[in-house]
C-alpha cells in the first residue's frame, strides 16, 4: 500500500494512507527483550586480506516484553518473537543530542524484517542483532561454550516508532513499528531500526557464576527438622534383678501391713463381744 510520509521537526513522521487516514508516529523507544536458547554458531566469510575465515557468533530466540512490533501500513506482520544474533564486529554508534543522556552505549544494535522469498524457500523473518566489543563478546561466548549461559535480558535504545507521544504515560502494551522504505527505495524492504545496546544481563545460568561454600550450621536452622533421640544405655542384668526384687519386697510389705490391720480389727471385735 503506497504511503505518503511527511517529516516533522521533532523527528516524528506523519503517514497518510490511501483511505485518507493520517497517523503520527514518534521515534525512539527503549526495548526490553528476553533472550533464551543461546547457542554458538559460525559462518564462513571472505576477508580481503586473510581470505576465507570462520566467524563465530551467538544465536538464539528473542521476545519483546509486553509489546508487539509490525510495519507501518502492514499490521498483519505483527510479532513479538525475533531471531537473535550477537556478533563481535564493532560498529561505531552515531551520537545524537539525546541518545546518551543517562548511559554510555555498550555496542550497536538493530531490529529488522526480511520478507519471505519463495525462490529460496524462506519465510518472513524478524531479527534483532547486537554488535559488541570483542571483550564483551568473548565473555558471553565463553559462558555459552561452557554450557553455563541459559538466558539473558537485553535493554536496547532503537530508532523505532510508536503511536504513543514521548511525553504521554508509557503503555506497556504499546505496539512498535518499523518505518516503510522511502519512495526511492523498494517498499518490500522496511528500514531497520538502528540504535545501541544499553545493558545485557545474564538472567539464568546452569551453574552459579560465583560458587558458594556450604554453611556448616545450615542443618541446625532447618524448619521442622527432627531432633535425634538420645541413645539408650545398655541394661545391666544384675541391676535389673535387684530392682525387680526390691519391687516385689515392697509389694509384700504392703500386703502384710493390710493383713495385720485386718487381724487387729477382728480381734478387737471379738474382745468387745
Amino acid at each position: 500500500m503506497p504511503i505518503q510520509i511527511t517529516e516533522r521537526d521533532d523527528k516524528a513522521i506523519e503517514c497518510a494512507f490511501e483511505d485518507g487516514k493520517k497517523t503520527t508516529y514518534y521515534p525512539g523507544w527503549q526495548l526490553f527483550i528476553d533472550a533464551h536458547d543461546i547457542q554458538e554458531a559460525a559462518e564462513l566469510e571472505h576477508d580481503s586480506e586473510q581470505g576465507p575465515v570462520v566467524k563465530r557468533f551467538l544465536t538464539g530466540t528473542a521476545a519483546l516484553q509486553d509489546r508487539d512490533v509490525s510495519i507501518i501500513g502492514e499490521p498483519e506482520k505483527k510479532t513479538r518473537t525475533l531471531r537473535l544474533g550477537i556478533f563481535d564486529r564493532e560498529i561505531p554508534v552515531k551520537k545524537d543530542e539525546d541518545a546518551f543522556m543517562l548511559h554510555s552505549p555498550l555496542g550497536f544494535a538493530n531490529l529488522g524484517f526480511n520478507r519471505a522469498d519463495w525462490e529460496i524457500g524462506t519465510d518472513d523473518q524478524w531479527h534483532v542483532s547486537l554488535y559488541l566489543p570483542k571483550a564483551a563478546f568473548d565473555l558471553l561466548l565463553g559462558l555459552v561454550a561452557e554450557g553455563k549461559l541459559v538466558s539473558m535480558r537485553l535493554i536496547l535504545r532503537l530508532a523505532i516508532y510508536t503511536m504513543n507521544h514521548p511525553m504521554a504515560p508509557t503503555g506497556r502494551s504499546e505496539s512498535l513499528f518499523l518505518r516503510p522504505a522511502d519512495p526511492d527505495d523498494s517498499f518490500d524492504w522496511p528500514k531497520t531500526a538502528d540504535g545501541h545496546v544499553v545493558n545485557v544481563v545474564v538472567t539464568k545460568t546452569k551453574f552459579d557464576l560465583i560458587p558458594t561454600k556450604p554453611d556448616p550450621y545450615a542443618h541446625e536452622e532447618q524448619e521442622g527438622a527432627e531432633m535425634p533421640l538420645p541413645a539408650r544405655a545398655p541394661v545391666d542384668p544384675v541391676a535389673a534383678s535387684i530392682a525387680a526384687l526390691t519391687e516385689n519386697m515392697e509389694k509384700l510389705r504392703t500386703t502384710m501391713k493390710w493383713g495385720v490391720g485386718i487381724i487387729a480389727v477382728v480381734l478387737l471385735f471379738l474382745v468387745g463381744k
